[in-house]
């Protein structure tokens, strides 16, 4: 969603089951959300266990954290600040 990221996990043993049976090879199931608030992310990339994303609210590069709405990683350095 515009606020949230969603971890979705395939279940192929549940897929088998999904009507009509036999016709699914897959079925994802949501395994967590993480609120972000509005940071307009986009290009969302794994990089190890970290998920990457691109915040352009703040003008950075940054990953999700359980304690924050986001970590920034990174940002340009025409960039001064991160406000939004």
């Amino acid at each position: 969603t515009r606020n949230q990221v969603w971890l979705l996990r395939n279940a192929p043993d549940i897929a088998a089951r999904v009507e009509p049976a036999g016709q699914h090879d897959a079925c994802f199931l949501p395994r967590s959300c993480h609120v972000t608030g509005d940071v307009a992310c986009h290009e969302i990339a794994w990089a190890g266990d970290e998920l990457w994303m691109v915040n352009t609210r703040f003008s950075c590069l940054c990953t999700l954290h359980p304690d924050y709405s986001f970590v920034p990683r990174w940002r340009p350095r025409f960039v001064t600040a991160l406000a939004a």
